[in-house]
């Protein structure tokens, strides 16, 4: 039994491999785009009150608190 299932695993090593490399490509993909969004807003909200605009949107809530709202549900 033991002898299978070493077999089992050295088979299945290589997917093992595939989804821990796919986990870490979408994590850093993630990561790397909220330090890009952020590094955004904050170039645009320093613009914006250079220029003396608001940096809220019509309704009252800023851009980064949608993408909060929508990051942090998932």
């Amino acid at each position: 039994m033991m002898k299978l299932c070493l077999m089992l695993y050295t088979w299945m090593q290589p997917i093992f491999c595939w989804v821990d490399l796919c986990y870490l490509i979408m994590t850093w993909n993630i990561s790397l785009s909220i330090i890009l969004y952020h590094f955004i807003e904050v170039r645009r909200s320093t613009l914006c009150t250079l220029k003396g605009e608001s940096t809220t949107e019509a309704d009252g809530s800023s851009l980064g608190s949608k993408v909060n709202g929508f990051l942090s549900r998932y």
